[in-house]
């Protein structure tokens, strides 16, 4: 082996790997082959059968030796094209305030904003949102399908400044496919936010670590009790107004 492959070696207690670098992939070999690579064994050692699967890895393109100078995406030199016309989505932190303390959340961890923001009881002005939702709009001409996403905290702490955004942003946007998202944790949910983000048609991420058991170990209210039962329930409901909401459009379609 005259030049040496750009690879990185490992093992784990029962196998033996390299990392390719150049293939970006990692492949499982033979104890021999390892020792081989590793230098502890020479060419002349391995076995037949060694050589072969050596060999095939030479065939497929892995054990280059080759070093990579330059990464670059294939559209890194439209990039500016990209950020003056073709901006995808625009997330607004609309609050950083939540009705939940969950024992992971890096933004519940009291630090003294020295790590990482703390929940607080900011919340985004109606002008920053507008600027920004105009901004997005400039920025997106060529994008059919924009996307404007509601972020937290929690969001639906801040829903009045939700509501007056997709309104602006629908009338603004008019014309196209214009996506909105929330990402909530869903116990605040009422009536009328449940029909809101179904009339707008949201696309929904909701926060459920599974079964109420799991769930309430660490999504919990303030008071330190389980964030399940207001979760799920709320979950199925606003499901459930979806379903009906497509049902009837799809009755009225037909009819």
């Amino acid at each position: 082996m005259t030049d040496k492959p750009f690879i990185k070696l490992f093992s784990s207690p029962r196998e033996k790997y390299f990392f390719d670098v150049n293939k970006d992939t990692i492949i499982n070999i033979p104890e021999n082959i390892y020792q081989f690579l590793k230098g502890d064994k020479s060419y002349d050692e391995l076995s037949d059968d060694d050589i072969a699967c050596y060999q095939e890895m030479k065939e497929q393109g892995l054990l280059s030796s080759n070093h990579i100078n330059e990464i670059k995406h294939p559209e890194l030199d439209m990039i500016e094209e990209h950020l003056e016309h073709n901006c995808n989505q625009l997330i607004l932190q609309v609050t950083q305030a939540c009705n939940l303390v969950c024992f992971y959340c890096p933004y519940a961890n009291k630090t003294g904003n020295i790590m990482q923001r703390d929940h607080s009881n900011k919340q985004i002005t109606w002008e920053i949102a507008k600027k920004a939702i105009d901004f997005f709009y400039d920025h997106s001409e060529y994008n059919d399908s924009p996307i404007i996403s509601f972020y937290g905290g929690e969001p639906l702490i801040a829903f009045e400044l939700v509501k007056k955004c997709v309104a602006y942003a629908e009338e603004l946007f008019f014309g196209k496919n214009l996506i909105f998202a929330m990402t909530t944790n869903s116990t605040l949910f009422t009536e009328e936010m449940m029909n809101f983000v179904a009339d707008h048609n949201f696309s929904l991420t909701i926060s459920i670590d599974g079964p109420e058991e799991i769930h309430d170990i660490n999504r919990k209210k303030g008071d330190g009790s389980g964030s399940f039962k207001d979760a799920f329930n709320n979950m199925i409901n606003v499901a459930e107004i979806y379903r009906e909401k497509i049902l009837k459009a799809e009755y009225l379609l037909i009819w």
